[in-house]
């Protein structure tokens, strides 16, 4: 997500530096300015779309895990809590932190860069924010697969009923 959130940002910077010929009657009619916010508007939206469909992924897979090893396994506690959390975590990117980015995300689209320095600060620590949120799920997820991985006496509670 961080990759297609950057390009399509890029790609916008690619289009209004050499625009297509098709859109150069587009450009004169609006100037430049206004065909570029479009093209800015135009990728927000995708992203915060696509953020919303990860979202539900992440919190769909993230309950998938949890029930996975709360029912499907004979493990302890810790993979269980680790997975809730994981759950919980996930809940808390997409519900609460995310919403917030995309309203200051849509508060900022048409402003010039000048301009709101105090919003784009809050917008800055925000997806700051939700980076380092992404790498602490990242490490309850290496946590529950190690503990998966390096336990060999954990089984699937169908092989422990064999």
């Amino acid at each position: 997500m961080a990759v297609s959130a950057t390009q399509s940002f890029r790609t916008v910077n690619a289009i209004t530096s050499s625009p297509p010929k098709p859109a150069g009657g587009v450009i004169e009619t609006i100037g430049p300015d206004m065909f570029r916010q479009m093209l800015r508007y135009q990728a927000g939206e995708t992203n915060r779309r696509l953020f919303e469909i990860w979202g539900l992924t992440q919190f769909a897979i993230a309950l998938g895990v949890f029930l996975l090893v709360l029912f499907a396994t004979s493990s302890g506690r810790v993979p269980v809590f680790t997975a809730l959390a994981l759950l919980i975590w996930v809940s808390i990117m997409h519900w609460l932190v995310a919403p917030r980015i995309a309203i200051a995300s849509q508060m900022l689209e048409f402003v010039p860069p000048d301009q709101m320095a105090a919003e784009r600060a809050t917008m800055a620590t925000l997806h700051r924010f939700y980076s380092i949120m992404e790498l602490i799920k990242l490490g309850l997820i290496a946590v529950i697969a190690g503990l998966f991985l390096l336990e060999p006496k954990r089984r699937v509670r169908s092989e422990a009923r064999s």
